[in-house]
């Protein structure tokens, strides 16, 4: 935070306010934002900036009681999904991200290893997450972008999903 703080007197002394206010900002940001992270430890090779504020964890964490992070794999080893076994009226509810993300006909999900560059993953890794999540009940899934919501039979919907996906794979058509 002081090299922070240096980098905006430094940019004062160049007459480039815009980034001077940017920098304290930034350092404003950081003391505000005191929060432990959670990062799964498979994907500690990707953490930019190190900090002791992040806590690594292995298969699952419960950042707060009755709430589950949980390690799925996917497009990065650590990947992991949140369930909210409270959540959508007590029926449960998977927040997914990109991990599994929730298409436009939302009673199905799907899954990708680049989605940028439309790249798909392989069977092994899409039958692992599909049997990484049977282990919680949840009706509704949360995904990664706005109205992207599977509103009922979440987990079937990543079973079917899954099968199908896969047998794409397989060159099979439905």
């Amino acid at each position: 935070m002081l090299r922070l703080r240096a980098d905006a007197w430094s940019a004062v002394e160049r007459g480039a306010f815009d980034e001077a206010e940017a920098l304290l900002q930034c350092a404003d940001d950081v003391q505000l934002a005191a929060a432990r992270r959670r990062q799964h430890a498979a994907d500690r090779q990707w953490v930019q900036r190190p900090s002791s504020r992040i806590e690594y964890f292995d298969d699952d964490v419960e950042p707060v009681p009755g709430v589950t992070v949980a390690r799925i794999g996917g497009h990065f080893d650590g990947a992991a999904v949140l369930h909210w076994p409270e959540g959508s009226e007590g029926r449960g509810a998977l927040l997914t991200g990109d991990t599994i993300t929730v298409v436009q006909d939302r009673e199905w999900v799907s899954f990708m290893w680049s989605y940028p560059n439309l790249i798909p993953l392989d069977e092994g890794t899409i039958d692992d997450i599909a049997r990484r999540v049977e282990r919680f009940r949840f009706d509704r899934i949360y995904g990664g972008w706005w109205g992207r919501i599977v509103i009922q039979d979440g987990a079937a919907a990543v079973r079917r999903s899954a099968d199908r996906y896969v047998a794409r794979l397989r060159g099979e058509r439905p």
